[in-house]
C-alpha cells in the first residue's frame, strides 16, 4: 500500500490553528456554537469528541470521521454514533496510520459527494490528517470541523486560498510503501 507521510518540518506548520476557533471547556456549549455557525453548509467533522458533542446537541454532521480515540483516552465507545449513521446513511472503514495520509481518502471523499447521504467513516489508525484531505478535495463553501485539544473546535470554510494551501502541503508529503 502506498501512503503519503507528513515530513517533520511540516508538522509545526500544520499545528497552527487556521479558521475560526470556538473556544471553551464545555463540549456541549462549544457544539451549540459550532452548530449555529455551520448550519446550512455541507459539514465534514473530524474527531470523536467533536462528532459526539454535535450529535449530543441534536446535530448529525453530514460526514464524520472518527478513530475511537482522543488525546485523553485510548478508546471511546462510539457505538451509538455508529447506530445513528447506520440508521440514516452509510458507514465506511478506511486505514490511515498516524502521520500519514492514505490517498484512498480522496476517492472516498469524492464517493461521499456522489452519494449525498450522511456518512460515518471509521478510521483504523489516526484521523488527524483527514481534515487536510477534506480541505484539498472538498467543495468550496463546505465546513470542515475538528477539535483542538484543550482549546475548543476549529471551523474552516473551504475557499480557494485554503484549498490551494492544503493541496500544496499534500504535494510536499513523501510517498512511502507500507
Amino acid at each position: 500500500m502506498r501512503l503519503l507521510r507528513l515530513p517533520e518540518d511540516l508538522r509545526k506548520e500544520l499545528s497552527r490553528p487556521v479558521g475560526i476557533l470556538v473556544e471553551g471547556a464545555d463540549h456541549q456549549e462549544v457544539a451549540k456554537k459550532v452548530k449555529d455557525l455551520i448550519r446550512g453548509r455541507m459539514s465534514w467533522c473530524v474527531g470523536d469528541v467533536v462528532v459526539r458533542s454535535l450529535i449530543d446537541v441534536g446535530y448529525v454532521p453530514d460526514v464524520a470521521f472518527i478513530d475511537r480515540r482522543t488525546v485523553r483516552e485510548s478508546y471511546i465507545d462510539m457505538s451509538y454514533v455508529e447506530e445513528i449513521y447506520r440508521g440514516i446513511g452509510t458507514v465506511h472503514r478506511i486505514y490511515n496510520p498516524p502521520g500519514h495520509l492514505n490517498p484512498e481518502i480522496r476517492d472516498l471523499i469524492y464517493s461521499i459527494y456522489n452519494n449525498r447521504t450522511k456518512t460515518l467513516v471509521i478510521v483504523e489508525g489516526e484521523e488527524d490528517l483527514v481534515s487536510l484531505a477534506i480541505i484539498a478535495y472538498g467543495s468550496l463553501g463546505d465546513a470542515v470541523v475538528y477539535g483542538l485539544p484543550g482549546r475548543g473546535v476549529i471551523i474552516i470554510f473551504i475557499d480557494e486560498d485554503i484549498k490551494k494551501k492544503a493541496l500544496e502541503v499534500i504535494n510536499l508529503m513523501k510517498p512511502v510503501d507500507l
